[in-house]
């Protein structure tokens, strides 16, 4: 525990409501079949969400974040089952300082894949530097 001295670490409370609005995510994605996930482009190219998805993958190397915003969103556009896309978007919004955006693409992320442990993670992250 030494190495989280002085950090916040979410309560109850706003767990839950993480929780819940996961919740929400997800249920509403359930009433669409999962056969509208992907785009006509994506059925024309399956490869295209991919490709923008690696764009943006580019940019956001290159802290080109405008750009990287742009192609991280084409890909989730093209395929709304890329938990890495919405995953990858929150670390953007988060290095451009948009905690609100980051926090959306996170709770986007973890509608797509609760089990992804590194939206979580990155939740409390925003969590403690909301509270500081």
């Amino acid at each position: 525990m030494d190495g989280f001295v002085g950090h916040v670490f979410p309560d109850d409370a706003h767990i839950a409501a993480i929780r819940k609005r996961i919740g929400e995510l997800q249920s509403s994605s359930k009433k669409q079949p999962k056969s509208d996930t992907k785009t006509a482009a994506v059925k024309a190219d399956p490869e295209a969400a991919q490709k923008a998805f690696m764009e943006g993958f580019t940019h956001h190397n290159n802290q080109k974040w405008d750009d990287a915003i742009a192609s991280y969103k084409r890909a989730f556009e093209l395929d709304n089952s890329l938990a890495n896309a919405a995953y990858n978007l929150g670390l953007v919004y988060k290095a451009k300082g948009d905690l609100a955006g980051a926090k959306q693409a996170f709770i986007q992320a973890l509608a797509i894949d609760p089990n992804m442990t590194k939206s979580h993670y990155m939740m409390a992250v925003l969590y403690n530097m909301q509270s500081e």
